[in-house]
């Protein structure tokens, strides 16, 4: 039984150039084309093939809100977004809406007819480009979580950057208009809170998490 496929794309050369390669995958047929991100959803809904080929750039409604609304109604259809851009806050989102693969237009006919028939069986398919992105986001965001700069409040950093400004507790106290016992008791709490033992600590944690590295 052969993998029914529906190609969305809205330039028309690339779309028909897509439907010429994909006819020549064995154990696939091409069922449908839609030139936009509606008409992907309605002939989705009309045909109900097995895989959508889906452009993330599209008139009318893009490749990851048409995806939303075709897993909405029809979860099990599988979407593979095709894209020119190896990183982006909508490939994360994509994976959100239900895409099940990523593989970039300049993909070979080999990637492309594994692509189609990795998502058809149930699995995920990332092409390796996007899936370094997808990794690399994932951990910085794992490192955001865990920062200790968390647990800093607006008022912390605010005593925290006149710290590293060279400013002592009666200073600090002066420029922010609140008691140097108040200002030695933030000192004190983001010592704790960045586990830093002196000033020179303090001012050391805090370039690391300017930098990106906490």
């Amino acid at each position: 039984m052969s993998i029914r496929i529906l190609i969305a794309e809205d330039d028309e050369l690339i779309r028909k150039a897509f439907v010429l390669l994909v006819q020549t995958f064995k154990g696939v047929e091409v069922s449908g084309e839609a030139a936009n991100g509606i008409e992907a959803v309605e002939m989705a809904l009309k045909l109900k093939p097995d895989v959508v080929l889906i452009d993330l750039i599209m008139p009318e409604m893009d490749g990851i809100q048409a995806a939303k609304n075709i897993k909405a109604i029809l979860p099990d259809i599988r979407i593979i977004a095709l894209t020119v851009v190896e990183e982006g806050p909508e490939i994360i989102e994509g994976l959100s809406a239900g895409i099940d693969g990523y593989l970039l237009k300049k993909a070979s006919p080999h990637e492309l007819d594994d692509a189609i028939k990795t998502v058809a069986f149930g699995k995920r398919y990332i092409c390796p480009q996007i899936a370094d992105y997808i990794a690399d986001a994932y951990l910085t965001e794992q490192k955001i979580k865990e920062s200790p700069f968390n647990r800093v409040t607006p008022r912390e950093m605010q005593v925290l950057e006149l710290v590293c400004k060279g400013k002592r507790a009666k200073e600090i106290s002066t420029i922010l208009k609140i008691s140097i016992k108040t200002a030695e008791k933030h000192r004190d709490n983001l010592r704790h809170k960045l586990g830093a033992d002196t000033t020179a600590e303090l001012v050391t944690e805090y370039m690391k998490h300017k930098s990106g590295i906490l």
